[in-house]
């Protein structure tokens, strides 16, 4: 290995540590505001009937369907753009690979057709 090579493989170390890192920081200051709003705040208690009651009831429920609800439709199309992105490229490169078969063809004909639809 030569000295350029370890330097980046220290720089590939560096960075490595440093976004392994990020997240235990953020676990850290995520605790430490608990904390502190913890002692500085009074105590969140909902004790009132109402909110027992709509909380551990049908309201809670509907608000939690449509939450889950609204996760599924973002994943489903997140799916249908990545699917589409990759059947676009699918495409792409099938078309070309045709085109460079009939570029590379013994037959003239053939190898018209494919350089015009490989050139503008």
């Amino acid at each position: 290995m030569g000295n350029d090579d370890m330097e980046q493989l220290k720089a590939l170390v560096r960075n490595v540590a440093a976004y392994a890192t990020r997240p235990a920081m953020l676990v850290l200051l995520m605790f430490t505001v608990g904390f502190i709003l913890a002692r500085v705040l009074p105590p969140f208690i909902l004790d009132d009937p109402f909110w027992r009651a709509f909380w551990s009831g049908p309201p809670a429920a509907g608000i939690f369907a449509v939450i889950a609800a609204s996760l599924a439709y973002a994943a489903a199309i997140h799916s249908a753009t990545v699917a589409r992105t990759n059947a676009e490229a699918d495409a792409f490169w099938k078309q070309a690979e045709w085109s460079l078969n009939l570029a590379l063809s013994d037959a003239s004909t053939e190898r018209a057709i494919g350089l015009a639809s490989i050139l503008p």
